[in-house]
């Protein structure tokens, strides 16, 4: 059962890789760039939550504007997170061509602080 949640979980998330589907709503700003979430994508299971996240990073010294949409999955209950998937891009808001593209190879749980971008979308999906 997991297995097929977990398939039908990164099938679905990849059609929302396509920025023409996705409705990014910002969620902040940090030193390094600019979040957003998309609130379609949200999938629950139990206490977890899949989402798609964009991050625009700040323009690089040569005047690249990266930026990345992350698969994310979100422990609502012990307030953690992971990333599973990651697509960089050569321009922001997931415009450009795909520069790279990789999943984790294994879960990583981060937990999050009150002040932080993983904290404000764990307030939203919930």
């Amino acid at each position: 059962m997991n297995k097929l949640i977990k398939i039908s979980t990164v099938l679905f998330l990849s059609l929302l890789y396509s920025n023409s589907i996705a409705e990014w709503v910002f969620i902040g700003e940090q030193e390094n760039g600019t979040f957003f979430y998309d609130p379609k994508s949200i999938i629950k299971n139990g206490n977890e939550r899949n989402v798609a996240e964009l991050y625009n990073q700040i323009p690089l010294p040569d005047g690249k504007k990266l930026s990345f949409i992350m698969n994310t999955k979100y422990d609502c209950k012990l307030k953690r997170m992971t990333i599973l998937h990651v697509k960089q891009y050569s321009d922001h808001m997931a415009n450009g061509a795909i520069y790279k593209e990789f999943e984790s190879p294994k879960i990583q749980w981060n937990y999050y602080n009150k002040d932080s971008i993983g904290y404000a979308i764990h307030q939203k999906i919930c």
